[in-house]
């Protein structure tokens, strides 16, 4: 159960921040813009899990990362890689506005989860009873919290290419920007996407887009423990 606070004067937003937790401002909106290519699953799954940060526990959840049951813009992306032969190609940009951490120690549990605790500790399970309540038990709160959550704007373009022709494009070295070899490329992209997180998504050009981001911020990353 969180109380909410406001800002201390010279914070970068108007708005309540939750006790406890603090508040990191990143000056003038900080913009990265970068390109990736997706042609299998494997750099699917790579691409999906940077959204989002395990630290030492990374490799032991790594195999949640794009999980084909859990979400339609996956089975979206798979359909194109596997049944259309498709390479993606994705730009994005990111707008870092603020970073909210939280400090531990003074956080405190919530009454469902204080609930269940209570609640075992008045019942007598033997070691098969206590194992399926661990499992309900995880089931219900998981196994990890979020701590830190960086906020801000995300903008993605994402073309979708024949594999083959991506691969002939490139040992034919088109990798140059003139307008000829860009008309060419585009010519052959068969499908597109593009997509917003935050800011006011009814602007159309980025550079607008991007001064609309501090007043509606949308998580971009975050960080599990």
């Amino acid at each position: 159960n969180l109380t909410y606070s406001k800002p201390t004067y010279g914070s970068c937003t108007t708005k309540q921040i939750p006790d406890f937790v603090e508040l990191h401002c990143i000056p003038n909106s900080d913009l990265t813009i970068a390109t990736e290519t997706i042609s299998t699953l494997k750099e699917l799954s790579e691409s999906t899990s940077k959204g989002w940060s395990l630290g030492v526990q990374e490799i032991k959840y790594k195999m949640f990362s794009a999980g084909y049951a859990y979400s339609s813009e996956t089975h979206f992306m798979v359909d194109q890689l596997l049944r259309y032969n498709r390479t993606a190609i994705r730009t994005t940009g990111v707008v870092t506005y603020g970073k909210l951490s939280m400090f531990e120690p003074r956080m405190e549990l919530s009454d469902n989860f204080r609930y269940i605790i209570d609640k075992l500790d008045n019942v007598n399970l033997n070691e098969e009873d206590l194992d399926e309540f661990i499992s309900i038990f995880i089931d219900y709160f998981g196994i990890t919290f979020v701590n830190e959550v960086l906020l801000g704007g995300l903008a993605t373009e994402t073309l979708f290419k024949q594999t083959k022709e991506i691969i002939e494009q490139q040992l034919n070295g088109q990798a140059s920007y003139n307008k000829t070899q860009y008309d060419q490329f585009m010519s052959t992209v068969e499908t597109s996407r593009t997509a917003k997180l935050g800011g006011d998504l009814s602007v159309k050009t980025l550079y607008e887009w991007i001064k609309t981001v501090p007043s509606n911020p949308a998580i971009v990353n975050f960080a599990i423990k």
